[in-house]
């Protein structure tokens, strides 16, 4: 059971399922503007083409990050923490 301060946006992400959607939503966000930007390359400026390849880049990165942010910033024992104010999440971010 979560805080009930703790944003939704912010529980973990449970299953392997779960984990993929956000990288299936973007590669669909890719995907829809391969069309556009194949068929009329000629006329988008360079920061244009850029951002349509970052996206594709994050699309193919999206469930490695959301991995490694699980990995090491999720709380194995969030109540715990909560009650402490997350002192190695603070940690962790201190760090760098």
């Amino acid at each position: 059971m979560h805080h009930p301060d703790h944003p939704a946006r912010c529980r973990p992400l449970r299953g392997l399922a779960a984990r993929l959607k956000p990288a299936i939503d973007w590669n669909q966000q890719h995907e829809e503007l391969k069309n556009i930007f194949t068929q009329n390359h000629e006329i988008f400026g360079e920061s244009t083409v850029k951002k349509y390849r970052l996206i594709g880049e994050f699309a193919r990165n999206t469930s490695e990050m959301i991995d490694y942010l699980l990995d090491q910033l999720q709380p194995r024992d969030y109540n715990r923490q909560m009650a402490e104010g997350f002192p190695e999440l603070c940690e962790q971010i201190l760090a760098g």
